[in-house]
């Protein structure tokens, strides 16, 4: 469990923090520059791969699908090679 925080939520507040960070800066200067700052960080940190994530949502599910019967054929190849090997049937 400890794997998984440190994987995951650190390095989400560490951007999430930064971003504020940022944007509070540019605000202090400019408020449009912050704004957009952080409107930017929002479009491209959170929105765009929640889009890409449920546009490609069925594409990984069957790729997943085909990489596992792929692997089911190669595992079953090697077993009949092996069983080919102690009838002394192949070479």
């Amino acid at each position: 469990m400890e794997v998984f925080y440190a994987h995951t939520i650190v390095p989400i507040a560490i951007g999430a923090t930064f971003t504020l960070v940022l944007a509070v800066t540019y605000a202090w200067y400019d408020l449009v520059a912050g704004l957009l700052v952080l409107a930017a960080s929002i479009l491209v940190g959170g929105v765009l791969p929640l889009y890409r994530y449920r546009r490609l949502r069925t594409a990984n599910a069957r790729l997943a699908q085909v990489q596992g019967e792929t692997q089911q054929q190669m595992l079953e190849a090697v077993r009949g090679r092996d069983a080919l090997l102690q009838l002394h049937a192949a070479g």
